[in-house]
């Protein structure tokens, strides 16, 4: 096992061979270490026991009886319907079972493109043996970490603080009221019917230790989940503080294969976002050919599908060449947008190719027909990881002529031995592949078009077609920038019809939001992230378009956030809404972690609409924000990418541009191809909106306003002298 930990409150990356589920997540502090030792010493002796005790596996299956997950509406938890152990859904049902019966919990969480939680779901759950004893002496709930990340972050903190680890599968033991006492990871069916004894007994001759660890480590991740911030007596503020985070990232990164050094890797779309943003700002050099290397690298490696299109979750080498094989729709939403933005600052065409082939992936297997788009493809098929996409030579052999394998040899590092296990072969670039001539490069094409029929013609890892607000957002936003990029009406269109599809289907008449739709029904309360991150789509698909609509539906998911999310102490945001019944612990994220901050993106959503609409106490509350950060960022640069996205804003400025009269969008989509990360835009005739009173458009054609800090330029007619006033 390699456990990578970097500083106190830092990501964590856990991983284990043959366990390949990443952990991100914060550390305690070093003053809880001692506290949290007397917890592992009790709990951990219920695990070492399963040395001392013989256990024989009982390998009857289940009946064909289905549990009440057959109700649910994710599909990971419908895939444990027919398991003979009696699941709950999380909910007072449960609860309430659990505290009239005197029971343990049981919460075991996972998701649809989980390996592990496959495998321990045939070989236990499945168990007969398993089940009756669960079903006698447990209440057993079971959790799909997408719908209910809340819960999923609660009990993967105390996997952390208990093993100094966690992943997926997560299997948490609990007291009636939700507060953990135990929890890991993957069990095998021996180990986990060992284990199941052991907790019963603790819990029935223990009970008194049990309860007192359960308060403590439910105490000590209360204290992790709301450490909001550190105040304002910063260490650094400014262009310092931006510049120690520039340097962070940089001095962190991989010189050779590009990305954070050591291995898995992850893409972490919110760092190299940044560096773009200060690339822009400061023309810095080095911030370029560090995006540069990370881009390139991620492209030409095997976590990029050659064939169709779009990025696997992450690496698990440093050279980005064996990815896990999950696609998951919030990677390749946020990488477009990335490769986009890199496709405006640099012209570079590969980079295009990129967004283009992923996108073209994303309509064709992630799109449903109404609009929405699926959560994740899964890494298995015939129970192998990877099966789907990976080659034998011989394979190659029979489906290429000597001349299309020839040509594909010269570009993807592909050996008759394998390049992978098993003499396996995934798809990706030699180090320095072949200059191709135009012939050569016809072949190639002609290759991958080969190899990609054969491949759909195998048995397809199953879709997770749950539809997610959060990702969604995400996603719709991919969608614009790379009509921004690139002026392709098309993506313009699938975003709108995706932008439509979640006003009319999550969200409601008075601006609240759902979770998750599937099979015509939408489910659960949205998150901040859910709300931040649509916020931020429909924003920018107003400045894409120039639809007053989707600026007003921006703004009143912001009002939204601050009715339902607002901490008034910490003048920060929880992550669950404050209506309703409340989890064991409402957290406040501030960190970047896969996704980016849901607090950075409502601070920097809010700074945008305050420009566009002369909100004051918008662009204060940011500021605010933002200082209150300054402490927290100094101190762990390289994880709050997003504040320090937002800190540049209020160091370098925001320009506010207004294009007035008859083609207005146009005008707008011809100025925002170019890379503009500190600007805002508003258009049309709309004398409502305060970025366009005043303005009057010259001659009857579109004229463009360059403003900062409400102060114009003389006006023009022409984007590129418009262009030229975007001075930093």
């Amino acid at each position: 096992m390699i456990t990578f930990m970097v500083g106190n409150h830092a990501p964590v990356i856990i991983y284990k061979k043959g366990f390949q589920e990443e952990t991100v997540s914060r550390l305690p502090q070093p003053e809880i270490l001692m506290l949290l030792k007397r917890i592992r010493l009790y709990l951990i002796s219920l695990i070492l026991m399963f040395g001392t005790h013989a256990c024989t596996q009982n390998n009857g299956t289940g009946d064909s009886k289905q549990n009440r997950l057959v109700h649910a509406t994710s599909p990971y938890l419908i895939e444990h319907a027919d398991n003979p152990v009696d699941w709950y859904e999380w909910g007072e049902e449960a609860l309430e079972k659990a505290g009239k019966e005197n029971k343990p919990l049981i919460i075991s969480i996972g998701y649809a493109s989980c390996h592990w939680c496959h495998v321990m779901e045939e070989e236990t759950f499945m168990d007969t043996a398993v089940a009756n004893y669960m079903n006698t002496h447990f209440v057993a709930i079971k959790v799909d970490r997408e719908e209910r990340p809340d819960l999923d972050e609660i009990y993967l903190n105390a996997a952390q603080l208990i093993n100094g680890q966690g992943g997926w599968p997560l299997n948490a033991f609990a007291l009636p009221s939700g507060k953990p006492f135990y929890a890991g990871t993957y069990f095998t069916t021996n180990q986990w019917l060992e284990l199941l004894k052991n907790i019963k007994n603790a819990y029935q001759n223990d009970f008194d230790n049990i309860k007192k660890q359960s308060e403590n480590l439910t105490s000590e991740i209360i204290k992790i989940q709301l450490d909001a911030g550190a105040g304002e007596s910063a260490h650094l503020q400014g262009k310092a503080l931006i510049n120690t985070v520039k340097d962070s990232l940089l001095g962190k990164l991989d010189p050779q294969f590009g990305g954070i050094k050591g291995a898995p890797k992850f893409p972490m779309p919110a760092q190299w976002e940044f560096l773009l943003q200060n690339t822009y700002l400061t023309q810095d050099k080095n911030a370029l050919r560090a995006t540069q290397l990370t881009l390139d690298n991620l492209k030409n490696g095997g976590i990029y599908d050659a064939l169709a299109g779009g990025f696997y979750r992450y690496a698990t080498d440093e050279k980005w060449q064996i990815p896990h094989f999950e696609k998951m729709l919030y990677d390749n939403a946020m990488l477009v947008s990335l490769y986009a933005h890199a496709y405006q600052l640099t012209g570079d065409a590969s980079y295009k190719t990129v967004l283009t082939e992923s996108l073209d992936w994303v309509s064709k297997e992630l799109t449903d027909p109404n609009g929405g788009f699926y959560s994740s493809v899964n890494a298995d098929s015939e129970g192998e990881e990877g099966k789907f996409y990976v080659w034998q030579y011989p394979e190659l052999e029979t489906a290429l002529s000597p001349q299309e394998l020839n040509t594909l040899v010269k570009v993807y590092d592909l050996k008759k031995q394998g390049n992978w296990e098993h003499g396996k072969n995934i798809i990706f670039k030699k180090n320095n592949p072949a200059v191709l001539t135009e012939s050569e490069s016809l072949l190639l094409q002609t290759a991958k078009q080969k190899l990609l029929g054969i491949r759909n013609k195998r048995v397809r890892p199953s879709t997770d077609d749950k539809i997610l607000t959060a990702w969604n957002a995400l996603m719709l936003k991919g969608f614009v920038d790379a009509y921004q990029a690139t002026s392709d009406r098309n993506y313009l269109s699938i975003a709108l019809k995706n932008a439509q599809f979640l006003e009319q289907k999550l969200l409601s008449k008075d601006h609240h939001l759902s979770r998750s739709y599937r099979d015509g029904k939408a489910t659960g309360k949205g998150f901040l992230e859910d709300y931040a991150y649509l916020s931020q789509a429909f924003l920018a698909l107003y400045q894409a378009t120039f639809d007053r609509h989707w600026l007003d539906l921006s703004n009143a998911l912001m009002s939204e956030i601050d009715q339902q999310f607002l901490d008034p102490t910490s003048q920060f945001y929880f992550f669950n809404s404050k209506e309703g019944k409340q989890p064991l612990v409402n957290s406040i994220v501030l960190n970047d972690q896969v996704l980016p901050s849901p607090n950075g993106i409502v601070a920097i959503v809010k700074y945008r609409l305050g420009e566009i609409m002369y909100r004051e106490e918008y662009l204060s509350q940011a500021t605010v924000l933002s200082k209150k950060m300054q402490t927290t960022v100094s101190e762990n640069p390289s994880y709050y990418s997003s504040w320090a996205y937002l800190a540049s804003f209020l160091e370098y400025g925001v320009y506010e541009v207004a294009i007035l009269g008859p083609g207005a969008p146009q005008i707008g989509n011809e100025f925002q191809k170019s890379f503009l990360p500190n600007a805002v835009f508003a258009g049309g005739t709309d004398q409502t909106i305060p970025l366009l009173t005043d303005k009057t458009s010259k001659n009857k054609k579109p004229t463009i306003y360059v403003c900062k800090d409400k102060v114009c330029k003389l006006p023009t007619t022409e984007v590129s002298k418009a262009l030229e006033l975007l001075v930093f």
